[in-house]
């Protein structure tokens, strides 16, 4: 079986969804950008990322930092899907976040033809000890290419 690959290029852009700030301000909450061998990460997995477990998460399926494909940059997050879902998360203690704001995020995908699987970017709060508040959970469009060489498609989400 040929394994198929999702590209995901970190624009995670958490951004307050306000009034147009000066400026001088940044609305951007974090930006990944997956550019870590400048801050001296030589592992395979980007920083703060976490694979999650569990039915129908095989083992053998993983994700890795890759600079054979990027949106901008040098580097991207690559998923290897052979025959298996995989899901990875990002830390939520990296995000601090203000109570009743309402936060815009967004990311970059590119796969290849995916007849049975797609790309989806889901976001939700969660409570001092990083556990998911329930009914806070949003999902993005469910995203596959239809021809090869498709390019980058944006997920978007608001929380």
């Amino acid at each position: 079986m040929r394994a198929r690959s999702l590209f995901i290029f970190a624009a995670f852009l958490p951004s307050l969804c306000a009034a147009a700030a000066p400026p001088d301000l940044s609305r951007v909450l974090k930006l990944i950008d997956f550019e870590e061998r400048r801050l001296g990460n030589r592992e395979d997995l980007p920083m703060h990322w976490m694979k999650v477990g569990g039915a129908g998460l095989p083992n053998y399926v993983n994700g890795r930092l890759s600079n054979d494909l990027a949106r901008s940059g040098q580097w991207s997050f690559r998923f290897d899907l052979n025959g298996g879902s995989l899901i990875y998360r990002y830390d939520p203690k990296q995000l601090a976040i203000h109570s009743g704001a309402h936060y815009l995020v967004d990311c970059f995908v590119q796969t290849s033809v995916l007849p049975h699987a797609r790309a989806r970017l889901t976001a939700y709060f969660t409570n001092i000890d990083g556990e998911p508040i329930k009914d806070s959970t949003v999902h993005s469009e469910l995203y596959a290419a239809k021809a090869e060489g498709e390019g980058w498609h944006e997920l978007s989400i608001e929380v």
